[in-house]
């Protein structure tokens, strides 16, 4: 019996067509490996930032209007304006014709815009255009708004929808902690009268709650990350024994009681930050530099 052999241009057409499917995936698996690890940076960058926002947030409020040459001040706002001399270069390169994150480019569109409003909550602050409770909330916009973009490129990142949901999660929890940070001082130096702070307050720790309570019901068994969030969370329950009244010591000097509660609830927040980088970034990569 004869078998009919292919011809050969059918056999090298057949080879060339499989080779370049092999090699297209192979480069949309890569594209797609340096986007993740891109949005990653940006992320954990983004994060820094609203930090820094946040306690920038927490100190102009409570004594920018009276001193804006105030220590705590001056050293707030010069490192958010480190930040983002760090950020702004890096996402203009990554989202340039060539960049890694050039599709994401309508997603960073709300950035500058919102940092470039920083000038104005500061001098409104100093000018007294503003007043604390207005300040506070610039802030706090400007902040929503990165926290936004830091959500959307968690849709560039391969990870279980569990993971990105807790991380998500963890960036609420981390500005919910910094509104109260920033009230407490507030009411302790007096710069946003009680009867203007507290509804908004409450209704902050209520919202604290009710996700501290979501986060622990959803992920603390969890075998992955469930041991990282338990002490996190029964740390931050300790909150609401003080939260509230602002008060973590009573040494008689209203600035010195600002300064200690800000540091108290700072550690808290900074214990969030860091389980929310460990979960973002694998071990072994540093986007801190």
């Amino acid at each position: 019996m004869v078998r009919k052999l292919l011809p050969v241009g059918v056999i090298i057409a057949a080879f060339l067509v499989i080779s370049i499917a092999v090699t297209a995936y192979l480069l949309m698996q890569g594209e797609r490996a340096d986007r993740a690890a891109a949005a990653r940076e940006i992320i954990v960058r983004l994060t820094m930032i609203n930090n820094e926002i946040q306690r920038e947030r927490a100190y102009v409020t409570a004594f920018g209007h009276t001193d804006m040459q105030n220590e705590g001040v001056q050293r707030e706002i010069a490192a958010t304006d480190e930040y983002c001399l760090l950020l702004l270069p890096q996402i203009e390169a990554m989202t340039d014709d060539d960049g890694v994150l050039r599709y994401q480019r309508d997603t960073f569109a709300a950035i500058v815009p919102a940092l470039e409003q920083l000038a104005d909550i500061r001098s409104n602050a100093g000018d007294h255009s503003a007043s604390p409770f207005e300040t506070f909330g610039a802030y706090t916009e400007l902040v929503a708004t990165i926290t936004e973009t830091a959500a959307e490129l968690h849709g560039e990142l391969d990870i279980p929808a569990h993971q990105r949901a807790l991380e998500l999660q963890l960036l609420a929890l981390m500005e919910y902690l910094a509104r109260e940070r920033g009230y407490g001082m507030a009411a302790l130096t007096g710069a946003i009268p009680e009867s203007q702070l507290n509804q908004s307050r409450q209704v902050n720790l209520a919202a604290l709650q009710r996700l501290q309570s979501e986060i622990h019901g959803t992920h603390s068994a969890d075998p992955t990350f469930g041991m990282l969030l338990v002490p996190l969370l029964t740390d931050i329950s300790r909150l609401h024994s003080v939260a509230g009244r602002g008060e973590s010591a009573q040494t008689g000097d209203a600035a010195a009681d600002a300064d200690i509660w800000f540091n108290s609830m700072s550690g808290h927040i900074d214990a969030a930050r860091l389980l929310h980088t460990r979960l973002l970034v694998p071990a072994g990569r540093d986007t801190t530099q």
